[in-house]
């Protein structure tokens, strides 16, 4: 009998970039299939490269949901390490772990047993309602707060068996600085009177003017950017992101 041992690329996505590292570069590809006609669906398909353009994280829609894998290749439901979902006006994003890593700890897309309900959450992104549409929508980012394990390099293992509630619920409820959870907004563009628009200064690496482009600082420091996000042409976008962020959430904020 033969046995293929797959080595688990997904764990170092999940884990918060370095301290010590600095800025991560990464390119979101879109790839778009089909033209949306009567007989044919348009899919959606993301793919996260590194600085030398290799492929680290694919992202292919099925449902109301994202799945987000470190595998090339069309069998993202067998492969993916985690899910991105939403409720019905798009205000609220969650994404998940497929697995707990405090339940299972040994976990691999390839040999997980973690039921729904009890995977580990991730973050949330959450957009105020902006119905007028007259200044840029805002949104806050909720993660795990940092943990004192692994030299504060790691994020607490939010554990639904262990009684922890759903991120977006403890934004609802403010608990978030009770539960010392880490929340990020974007940064808010200042208005050009002379050319009637709003303008923020991004790095070199983001080309085009876009509705889309944003960076997040942290809720108590607004100087602080961990993430910023723009685009560099038609369907690739510039993300750049550094510590708390992990690769994987930087992607899903994508």
């Amino acid at each position: 009998e033969w046995v293929l041992d797959i080595p688990d690329n997904s764990k170092e996505f999940l884990r918060p970039v370095l301290s010590e590292s600095g800025w991560i570069r990464y390119t979101v590809e879109r790839n778009i299939v089909g033209d949306g006609g009567w007989f044919q669906r348009k899919q959606c398909t993301f793919r996260l490269r590194s600085d030398s353009g290799e492929i680290k994280l694919n992202a292919k829609r099925k449902g109301n949901s994202y799945f987000i894998s470190a595998y090339v290749g069309k069998e993202l439901e067998r492969t993916h390490c985690a899910t991105i979902s939403w409720n019905f006006l798009r205000t609220e994003f969650k994404f998940l772990g497929r697995w707990c890593e405090y339940c299972e700890p040994g976990a691999t897309p390839f040999k997980t047993n973690t039921p729904p309900a009890e995977r580990q959450d991730l973050g949330a992104i959450i957009f105020d309602k902006n119905w007028v549409g007259s200044v840029p929508r805002r949104m806050s980012l909720i993660l795990p707060a940092i943990s004192r394990q692994g030299g504060g390099q790691c994020q607490v293992v939010l554990c639904p068996i262990q009684g922890h509630p759903p991120l977006i619920n403890s934004f609802k409820s403010s608990q978030l600085r009770l539960q010392h959870l880490l929340h990020f907004t974007t940064r808010q563009p200042h208005w050009n009177e002379a050319i009637q628009r709003h303008e923020m200064a991004f790095s070199e690496r983001i080309k085009m003017p876009s509705i889309h482009n944003y960076q997040l600082v942290a809720d108590d420091q607004k100087d602080h950017v961990v993430l910023q996000f723009g685009k560099m042409s038609k369907h690739q976008y510039a993300l750049d992101c550094r510590f708390p962020l992990s690769p994987l959430q930087a992607f899903a904020c994508a």
